[in-house]
């Protein structure tokens, strides 16, 4: 009865296999398939890529660890109405025991119209029936389904956090679409007054048009944001090199912040503590200035994601320092494949 058994698997093995590799020709992600098993079965009812939907030629594959342990060639968008048309088998292969359970599952997407493959993600599990695996982590034991939603990102990232009232605000991201009102698009509501660059220009709304009267956004820059409430929004696109160098000129600017850890002050804008500076302030009001003989740092750390207002008695230039000036190592923001 054992060997019947074991042959009727080994059967539905070899379907699924077969089922499966006529997908595999001139594909991104390639699944090796020694004898295997059906193992997890997430069925998809979304996938995006900064905020666009995948599509047909596109892929994603789930890993455990370095393993692909399945890849699931998109042959439409998923959405909720097609969830059971769109089934991401995760294999079992016994032979080279390629899952663990317990094991955290990590997922990574192919764009084949644009050639980017991108790992970060979010996944969210739902389970309206009441028996579907909802956790991130290999099940322990097969037919195993989950219903999931998929969201990457490529590039970097970095989210801003904007306070109700006052913000000065930077980012050490280059965006990939420079244009300020692309940028700051989804925090175009309610929630915004107004932002302000170094020059006195804004970004409002007049009538029932958001007016951009900036431009585009300039990495070493900072802005002044006033929030009727507060608000979140992010920077995708490429790190700035920390020591690009920054021109500060005489009389007020609003500058940026490039380390991707937070800095004491003193230490982060040492390069122009001297006589050509006049002081520091952030989006508390508090201060770095010179008190008799003695600069005196009332800021304590610079952030990412803050923007800093500078007076400066003559021109110079900032450079921020190098990593062994960090008094910190939990960055806020992550790396994207």
């Amino acid at each position: 009865m054992k060997t019947h058994c074991k042959n009727y698997l080994i059967l539905i093995c070899i379907v699924v296999i077969s089922l499966l590799s006529t997908k595999l020709n001139a594909q991104h992600f390639v699944l090796e398939f020694p004898p295997c098993c059906v193992y997890w079965t997430i069925y998809l009812q979304g996938a995006t890529l900064n905020g666009y939907d995948l599509e047909e030629g596109d892929e994603i594959a789930i890993f455990d660890g370095d393993t692909i342990t399945g890849v699931f060639y998109l042959h439409q968008v998923c959405t909720p109405e097609n969830t059971f048309e769109n089934n991401f088998i995760a294999l079992n292969c016994h032979t080279i025991g390629n899952n663990t359970p317990g094991n955290e599952a990590f997922f990574k997407c192919w764009d084949a119209s644009e050639e980017i493959e991108a790992s970060n993600f979010s996944i969210q599990l739902f389970d309206p029936y009441g028996d579907a695996w909802t956790e991130n982590i290999f099940p322990d034991g097969g037919n195993e389904y989950s219903i999931a939603e998929i969201n990457f990102i490529s590039g970097y990232q970095q989210q801003i956090e904007l306070s109700e009232a006052f913000s000065f605000i930077s980012s050490h991201i280059i965006p990939e679409e420079m244009d300020m009102l692309i940028v700051l698009e989804s925090i175009l509501n309610n929630n915004l007054e107004y932002v302000r660059n170094s020059q006195g220009q804004t970004i409002q709304k007049i009538g029932p048009n958001w007016v951009n009267g900036i431009g585009n956004w300039v990495i070493d820059e900072g802005y002044f944001v006033k929030m009727f409430n507060e608000d979140s929004f992010s920077i995708i696109g490429e790190i700035v090199d920390p020591a690009t160098p920054i021109q500060v000129e005489s009389g007020f600017q609003f500058v940026s912040y490039f380390p991707e850890t937070s800095i004491d002050a003193l230490i982060a804008f040492e390069s122009i503590i001297g006589e050509n500076l006049s002081y520091i302030r952030n989006s508390q009001g508090h201060m770095l200035r010179k008190i008799g003989p003695n600069w005196v740092n009332g800021i304590g750390d610079c952030n990412p994601g803050e923007g800093y207002l500078i007076k400066m008695n003559a021109d110079d230039v900032l450079i921020y320092p190098g990593t062994s000036a960090l008094i910190q190592t939990d960055p806020h923001f992550y790396p994207l494949e």
